[in-house]
């Protein structure tokens, strides 16, 4: 599922809010995302698991989720 989730940022130009991430996870996969929340609370602790995959902007309230390459730097 966390290729599907990089997928889909990546066709979202490489930043999507965490909402709205959330919003498709639970439309398009909602086994998972129930899965996910009961074993993570929610999305944003699932992806923290992934740091060198995932950042986190720091801009409430849009709370938006940033791709990072696999040699640490951003997506571009």
């Amino acid at each position: 599922m966390v290729e599907w989730i990089i997928v889909f940022i990546r066709q979202k130009g490489g930043v999507i809010t965490a909402a709205n991430l959330g919003s498709a996870l639970a439309r398009l996969h909602p086994e998972f995302y129930s899965l996910l929340k009961a074993s993570h609370g929610g999305l944003t602790a699932f992806l923290a698991d992934f740091p060198h995959t995932f950042a986190f902007a720091n801009d409430p309230p849009f709370n938006h989720v940033l791709l990072w390459m696999t040699e640490g730097g951003r997506e571009g």
